[in-house]
């Protein structure tokens, strides 16, 4: 395998880890901020609601923060492998480009981890 080649493999190698752990930053201030919302629910006194209001209003800035942090990172390692597929050929280049729409294409919801790990091992594959 060419110098190229295993560029573009361990490109894709940290793309999939970045992406993991995007998907866990998620599902992991999801779940805190499920715990302080039904701690919230078993308050008796509406006072008491502030600082639940509070933990909430944390986490959200220290999640917006993480997660900024690590789509930076993300789409530092996209565009650097995108630049290598451009020069693997015509069927990388295309099938990398249907990975990063599926990556950064605002309309979707959220993107699938395991999705995206059954592309990235397509990839890995057609390069070998």
């Amino acid at each position: 395998m060419n110098k190229s080649r295993e560029q573009f493999c361990l490109l894709l190698d940290d793309i999939e880890s970045k992406q993991r752990a995007l998907f866990q930053c998620h599902e992991y201030y999801r779940m805190l901020a499920q715990e302080v919302e039904a701690k919230k629910q078993r308050l008796a006194n509406p006072e008491d609601y502030e600082d639940c209001e509070q933990s909430i209003a944390r986490l959200n800035r220290e999640y917006d923060k993480k997660i900024n942090l690590l789509h930076e990172e993300l789409n530092e390692s996209l565009i650097k492998c995108r630049d290598l597929a451009e020069g693997l050929g015509r069927e990388i280049r295309h099938d990398f480009n249907k990975l990063w729409d599926n990556m950064t294409n605002l309309s979707r919801v959220g993107v699938e981890l395991d999705h995206i790990q059954r592309e990235i091992e397509c990839l890995r594959k057609a390069v070998s």
